[in-house]
């Protein structure tokens, strides 16, 4: 693929990953494209298999046939020609044009997005490197970009400077949300590449056994740190759900050659537990094992632990198999044509175990590697170099599954199998952009360490080092070493620096220009120190000066709260005077009104009445009117008249309003009292806070 093709790959994955998310019908997605696809290229008639190099080419994918067939039922404004039968004749209305044109229109917009970013990519590493870019490390740059987007093995130029970039503008969210939505298209793309069947999604269907690796079975252990647990993790998640039916359709299993790898590391932190041996401060995991044992018992119980860790994750050995047997020599991918083909790429390291497992996968699967779907055994590594030989051309035919690949690999093939989308339920560690540029930059630091604890065995044995400057290196490989959670973006300078040049010379040169810059940075500390003094002890002076402005100032609204509170406090009183003198005149009036009535009733009765029966009426009237009137007077509050009582009440609050009013004391008048002491609470305990502050900055100054 050209640099052109490259970058509007990565355009196509971004806008790809844009639309899935907002349709997580992948079918609709392909769909999409397919019409964009159609109205770019003006395509009124065609055949399937030209609508595929159609989709292909404009796009830069690589989908199967099978899947543009599917996908080509959700296309209205389709038909099947009929003459010939096997051609499509396409009419689509204008609203259905303009929708594909708006994709078409994305997918510039992000192609510009895209270019953008490169020439960004480009600036940096030539800042980095001193030098600008040749035309071909451009297109390699490119190429290694999208490598590292689509987790392939071939393009290990620049992945490092790549990996700084973006740990570096980790915190632009514009930059990493691009970034991720392009990686988000190449997960969705890599699984319909090797999926001829989409629109089987939702479910597991087919038996797989998935062969793990020795730095798998140590991720998951916890022994190469958080990272690389939780991604793994998230894995054997998957294999849970999956398995979680009646069937085991995934087993997990490892090889004997896995096995005795696993005891031969033990055999190692048991030398340098013992002292026999120095410590490997490169390698993460012997650090793990090694640390807290004082003995060999320390060490046999880390080792129970891992044995039962993989009895409890159902992770077992595979099960004897006749990889030597006459009938499987077809299958045998080792000869000598073969191995010279690998070993002339300056990037394959061969080694013979790791040409033996791929050997194992191959007669595993009798040498089917043709779709995802048929495959029985795959060999699930971290180990770039077998990952590298698996990837190479000599191994793996275009669009054949792998012999081996990575735990990313699988994550993705579960992931979009049990058509989990984007957002649910948390995000997936494997998928994220950053964590993958976290460890790529680790693994080449610790790559780089590596080198450097190679050469420093090598000239202290020969003793060209000194007891001094050798525990000055080991000390140093130590604190260079770093796991994917230990990557910060303010350390990325020194890891690439450290990544450039790894030698002992480097070490010793960078050793000796330390000594020179801190002899300096001494001078010049001590005529910083001096005005420093001079500055805190003019800052001491100032916040000493505004604390007491502070504390003048909370003194004046302490005094403003009492004089306003002994105020608000006095009002009250006054109006509660006022309440008592209405309602006692109030009461008095009765009296006064029953008195009346007790008296003048009787008396006017009395007047009218006959002689004889003057004094018995009398008594009669007098003890009725008296009763009568006591009865009002007393239980008048609880006779339930509302609509008098309301009266009565509305015509006192009016009363006792105006007599308020006319003090001075209305509600209004009460209320800004009360509002004004609340501000001034709050005023006060703000000069507190600010004072608190002040102090403890003294205090730090000091």
């Amino acid at each position: 693929m050209n640099k052109r093709d490259e970058i509007h790959l990565l355009s196509s994955l971004a806008v790809f990953s844009q639309t899935y998310k907002n349709n997580t019908d992948i079918i609709d997605v392909i769909a999409a494209f397919i019409e964009a696809t159609i109205i770019k290229r003006a395509l009124k008639s065609f055949t399937c298999p030209e609508l595929t190099a159609h989709v292909n080419s404009e796009f830069s994918f690589t989908f199967p046939e099978g899947v543009i067939s599917t996908s080509l039922k959700r296309i209205s404004h389709l038909e099947r020609a009929t003459k010939p039968k096997t051609h499509y004749i396409y009419t689509p209305d204008e609203k259905q044009q303009e929708s594909n044109s708006k994709m078409l229109l994305e997918i510039s917009n992000a192609e510009a997005k895209n270019k953008a970013l490169l020439v960004d990519l480009e600036g940096y590493i030539s800042s980095k490197i001193k030098r600008e870019l040749s035309e071909s490390e451009v297109d390699d740059l490119i190429h290694s970009f999208t490598s590292f987007i689509q987790d392939t093995a071939n393009g290990r130029k620049f992945s490092e400077h790549i990996s700084a970039f973006i740990i570096e503008n980790s915190e632009k969210k514009d930059f990493i949300e691009h970034v991720q939505e392009i990686k988000d298209g190449s997960i969705i793309e890599s699984e319909i590449r090797f999926n001829n069947n989409i629109s089987e999604t939702g479910s597991w269907k087919n038996e797989i056994t998935i062969l793990l690796g020795t730095e798998i079975i140590f991720h998951l252990a916890g022994y190469n740190g958080l990272v690389f647990k939780k991604i793994t993790d998230e894995f054997l998640s998957y294999i849970s759900e999956i398995n979680s039916g009646r069937k085991e359709k995934i087993k997990l299993r490892y090889f004997n050659e896995t096995l005795d790898g696993i005891n031969s590391y033990f055999s190692k932190a048991d030398d340098i537990v013992a002292g026999k041996d120095k410590a490997l401060p490169h390698v993460s995991a012997m650090v793990h094992l090694t640390n807290g044992c004082e003995s060999r018992f320390d060490l046999l119980k880390k080792k129970k632990e891992l044995i039962r860790l993989l009895e409890v994750k159902g992770i077992k050995p595979l099960e004897d198999e006749s990889f030597f047997s006459e009938e499987n020599h077809k299958y045998n991918i080792i000869n000598s044509s073969i191995i010279n083909e690998i070993q002339s790429d300056p990037r394959n390291e061969l080694m013979e175990n790791h040409i033996n497992e791929l050997n194992y996968i191959n007669i595993l699967r009798k040498g089917d590697s043709s779709r995802f779907d048929r495959i029985t055994h795959i060999l699930v590594t971290e180990n770039y170099k077998t990952l590298n030989i698996a990837w190479s051309s000599s191994l793996k035919e275009k669009g054949e599954v792998p012999l081996a690949t990575n735990l990313n690999f699988m994550i993705s093939k579960f992931w979009f199998k049990l058509n989990r989308g984007f957002g649910q339920q948390g995000s997936i560690t494997s998928f994220d952009v950053i964590t993958k540029a976290k460890i790529v930059l680790s693994s080449k630091v610790n790559e780089s360490v590596s080198k450097r604890y190679t050469e420093f065995q090598k000239n202290y044995s020969n003793g060209t080092l000194d007891k001094e400057t050798a525990t000055a290196i080991l000390a140093e490989c130590r604190s260079d070493t770093r796991k994917p959670e230990e990557i910060k973006a303010v350390e990325t300078e020194q890891m690439l620096s450290l990544i450039e040049d790894s030698s002992i010379d480097a070490y010793l040169r960078n050793k000796n220009h330390l000594e020179q810059i801190n002899s300096l940075r001494e001078s010049e500390n001590a005529k910083l120190m001096k005005k420093l003094v001079h500055e805190r002890e003019r800052n001491d002076i100032n916040i000493k000066t505004l604390i007491e402005s502070k504390l003048t100032t909370k003194t004046l609204y302490q005094e403003k709260k009492q004089s306003t509170t002994q105020q608000l406090e006095t009002f009250e009183s006054k109006r509660t005077d006022i309440n008592k003198t209405y309602y006692r005149s109030k009461k008095t009036l009765k009296i006064l009104t029953m008195t009346l009535i007790i008296t003048v009733i009787p008396s006017i009765y009395y007047l009218l009445s006959e002689d004889i029966e003057k004094i018995t009426n009398l008594i009669k009237i007098s003890g009725a009117t008296t009763l009568s009137t006591f009865i009002i007077w007393y239980f008048g509050d609880m006779i339930k008249i509302e609509n008098l009582r309301n009266t009565i009440s509305k015509f006192d609050n009016i009363h006792l309003n105006k007599k308020f009013e006319k003090k001075g004391l209305t509600d209004e008048i009460i209320k800004q009292l009360n509002d004004e002491i609340s501000k001034l609470d709050n005023d006060i305990s703000n000069i507190d806070q600010d004072i608190k502050i002040l102090e403890l900055e003294l205090e730090e100054q000091n």
